[in-house]
């Protein structure tokens, strides 16, 4: 009973939070609307991203195993060496050949869709 109560009081709640939110958002104009969705858009992602970029500094990558799924609950610097195992740097080879030239242009010119 209590969680039947609980739940449409909640429900009441969001929904009147709901009204309120789209019943402001239909008296601004669309620059308003397009700053107020873009103010609330940076007030989620600039903490998100002030957190990573912290644990990137302390290269900490055991929040980043955590959440690929795997169980690791200590604290996990990524050494140098470890770093270089995870993600060497690429060599390129001397007999390998670099084209600057422009595939897809020839791939859309042959397929032209038809008017």
């Amino acid at each position: 009973r209590e969680i039947l109560l609980t739940g449409s009081v909640t429900f009441a709640a969001l929904a009147s939070s709901f009204a309120y939110i789209s019943n402001t958002f239909a008296k601004l104009e669309w620059e308003q609307g397009l700053a107020a969705l873009a103010i609330g858009l940076l007030l989620i992602t600039v903490p998100v991203i002030m957190v990573a970029a912290v644990k990137l500094h302390r290269r900490n990558i055991s929040a980043i195993l955590e959440a690929s799924g795997w169980a690791i609950n200590a604290r996990m610097l990524l050494t140098r060496k470890l770093a270089n195992l995870l993600a060497p740097i690429a060599t390129i080879k001397s007999s390998t050949h670099r084209s600057n030239k422009d595939l897809l242009n020839n791939f859309s010119n042959k397929y032209k869709p038809m008017n």
